[in-house]
């Protein structure tokens, strides 16, 4: 069944150094109205109106990553706290983006890639407006949206490529590729939600991250080697045995290996 599509982007694009920001001010299990006022008494987000504000956490923050649960939230706090470095986070918050945001998560999939793979040099002004309008006709929005939102869509799903930097702001594609904290992680993180080892291979991150399942078994060997787990694949089943006892405990020990 297709996913249906929202401009909720249009309120929020990758919003890189306001989620850091938020993520280390933020408690897990923190009612979000209460952390509302913090943000806007401490004025964490700079001088942003109340409306700026609550967009931000309502699209954003809660949407994005509370919503995936306190532990998850703990664990990426923990990475930040033990300064894990920008391109894990920066990766991480590119996923949980496409989690949310179905839109930019096919464009990523069904547009950047392919050019990638295809060897082409840039992302056209004209990509993103072609990939909604097959939306609209796919009937992948509730609505027909009007031309205004069209345009404003495109624009921001470019702005989420700029963010997330998989192109510079000229729209050239930039060299991208998953760091192992990130693979580890997001692997520990659908385990611990109850992910079979072998439903892990087929989580839709990877192929937001640009990773072919053979990519993917390279890389959980490699991470084997470093000793996070242990793993065997025999082509048809993928095994893992698994040391950590928590996700926050995993994030722990990938920020320190």
């Amino acid at each position: 069944m297709k996913s249906v599509y929202t401009a909720d982007l249009l309120k929020a694009t990758g919003l890189v150094q306001e989620t850091l920001a938020l993520l280390e001010a933020y408690q897990p299990g923190q009612p979000k109205d209460a952390f509302g006022r913090f943000v806007k008494e401490t004025d964490l987000l700079g001088k942003a109106t109340q409306n700026r504000v609550d967009d931000i956490l309502r699209s954003n923050f809660f949407r994005r990553y509370v919503a995936a649960g306190s532990e998850t939230v703990a664990a990426l706090k923990s990475l930040q706290a033990n300064q894990i470095g920008f391109e894990v986070l920066n990766q991480l918050f590119l996923v949980f983006t496409c989690r949310a945001n179905t839109v930019l998560s096919d464009f990523i999939r069904q547009v950047y890639w392919p050019k990638v793979a295809a060897g082409e040099s840039r992302v056209q002004t004209t990509d993103p407006a072609e990939f909604i309008q097959n939306a609209i006709s796919e009937r992948r929005t509730k609505t027909i949206w009007a031309a205004s939102t069209s345009r404003k869509v495109a624009e921001h799903l470019i702005a989420c490529l700029i963010d997330f930097q998989l192109v510079e702001k000229n729209k050239v594609i930039r060299e991208f590729s998953p760091a192992d904290a990130t693979i580890n992680f997001l692997l520990h993180e659908g385990h611990f939600k109850g992910l079979s080892d072998m439903q892990l291979l087929r989580l839709p991150d990877w192929a937001v991250l640009g990773l072919s399942t053979n990519d993917l078994i390279r890389r959980i060997y490699k991470l084997a080697q470093r000793g996070h787990f242990i793993a065997q694949y025999s082509g048809e089943l993928l095994t893992i045995s698994w040391f950590y006892q928590s996700l926050p405990a995993a994030a722990d020990g990938i920020s320190r290996v």
